[in-house]
């Protein structure tokens, strides 16, 4: 054999070794990545809902009182303010008697007429503290004015992979999560209201424009271009939005909207002159907007962990006039498990425990605060059954334990569920009872991090 052939041969076998190496590699992670998933389960952290400042309205009545005081803590408080309008045509809905070449040039053309109208819409702001009274549209709208009205802040989630609908769900088809959905609340109350189509209602809240008054909102192209008759404008949805935080009662967004039918006769004139009369008919709408943006500071985090001895930051956003005009005084509840610069970095202490930051900043006479819940401790990072399955006969006790990672987690502590206790049912030592013939899903849940591990009991 010469010398090349060994060195090939030698070659060949090393490169098998490596590859039957890697492959060996590959397949014990994938077995002990799947193990882990397995006895992660994912996490569920408990439903935390705050309740709301005001309670969400319920009926006509207490929408149009929770409106107005909301308006009126706006008009005390003073919060920036600006106002402004945007126009729309639903070109699908327009037609006309004239050719197929007219239409698509009114087709053309109606995006810029769209533009002229939004960019020359009156608008209007007021710094924060300034007051706003003569700027703001204030709703007149009584119960008897409102057809329909919804307030909108309730959602589920799925606490397993984050999958979120607006009806409650027994289980969840994204990831496979057996368990229903968990209720939440937004942080927004967004209330509609659906309002008669009325002369009064139209004339109170929505400042209609006619004849000529509608004309002049054309631009001097479009006036130069054709001379416009018999305008015609039919009011057909008006609808009142607001916006707030209900934990606050701070209004964020105040929308007027309505769905208009036009219809107009229209001669070219100048160098269009030939192109004769015409009418057209389409559908617009118009939203007025009034928006208010509230002092604030809001740190980066609402809740963090560190271990003991580690360091880290949070990050504060100010909303105010100039926020790099303004200093954040940053605080620790206690310094013995953390301290915290005039910066938002702090540093954890030996021991474990919990602790609350808090930064804040004066604008305008006030304070504003946020706070941050510190949890300085080793947290779970997977816990794992004893048990993946388990056979039992009826009135049998079996005992399931539980195996926390990392050894050095603080919190170790879990508790036991079962999924249907007509089955069987576990304690808060983790021992279960079969109680009657059926499969049912026992889990221990941590105290740190809520991870989850299973059992599938079987009762025969």
């Amino acid at each position: 054999m010469t010398k090349a052939k060994k060195k090939a041969d030698k070659v060949t076998v090393i490169t098998v070794i490596v590859v039957v190496f890697l492959v060996l590699v590959f397949i014990a992670g994938f077995i002990w990545g799947l193990n882990n998933v397995l006895a992660m389960e994912g996490t569920m952290p408990p439903s935390e809902n705050v309740e709301s400042l005001s309670p969400a309205p319920e009926t006509k009545e207490d929408a149009v009182k929770y409106l107005e005081l909301c308006l009126n803590k706006a008009l005390e408080e003073k919060p920036y303010f600006e106002s402004h309008s945007e126009y729309d045509i639903d070109k699908d809905t327009l037609e006309t008697d004239g050719s197929s070449q007219l239409k698509d040039t009114l087709l053309y053309t109606s995006d810029a007429f769209t533009d002229y109208l939004n960019d020359n819409a009156p608008k209007a702001q007021a710094d924060y503290f300034k007051g706003f009274d003569a700027l703001l549209r204030k709703p007149h709208i009584s119960a008897s004015d409102i057809e329909d009205f919804n307030c909108d802040y309730i959602f589920y989630k799925c606490e397993s992979c984050g999958e979120e609908s607006d009806e409650p769900l027994a289980k969840c088809d994204a990831c496979g999560n057996e368990n229903p959905y968990n209720l939440k609340y937004r942080d927004e109350y967004t209330i509609s209201f659906t309002l008669k189509n009325s002369d009064d209602v139209l004339k109170n809240n929505f400042e209609p424009k006619e004849g000529k008054e509608a004309l002049a909102l054309m631009g001097e192209d479009v006036k130069n271009t054709v001379d416009v008759e018999n305008l015609k404008i039919d009011y057909e949805l008006l609808t009142v939005t607001f916006k707030v935080n209900r934990l606050t009662d701070e209004i964020h967004n105040l929308q007027f909207s309505r769905e208009m039918n036009v219809k107009a006769d229209a001669s070219f004139k100048g160098d269009f002159e030939k192109a004769g009369k015409f009418s057209s008919t389409f559908k617009m709408t118009k939203d007025d907007y009034f928006d208010f943006t509230w002092p604030s500071v809001v740190l980066s985090d609402k809740k963090k962990t560190v271990e003991p001895k580690k360091s880290d930051n949070l990050l504060a956003t100010l909303t105010c006039d100039d926020p790099l005009k303004y200093d954040v005084k940053w605080e620790s509840s206690d310094e013995n498990i953390l301290t915290i610069d005039d910066e938002g970095y702090f540093k954890a202490g030996d021991e474990a425990g919990e602790a609350t930051v808090t930064a804040s900043f004066d604008f305008g006479g006030k304070t504003y605060s946020d706070t941050c819940k510190v949890l300085v401790r080793y947290s779970v990072e997977s816990i794992k059954v004893s048990d993946k399955k388990m056979d039992m006969k009826q009135g049998e006790t079996k005992k399931l334990t539980v195996d926390v990672s990392p050894k050095k987690a603080t919190i170790k502590t879990v508790k036991w569920y079962s999924q249907d206790e007509s089955i069987a049912t576990v304690d808060e030592n983790g021992v279960v009872t079969a109680v009657k013939k059926g499969t049912v899903n026992v889990y221990a849940l941590s105290d740190d991090e809520f991870y989850k591990s299973t059992c599938e009991v079987r009762v025969k």
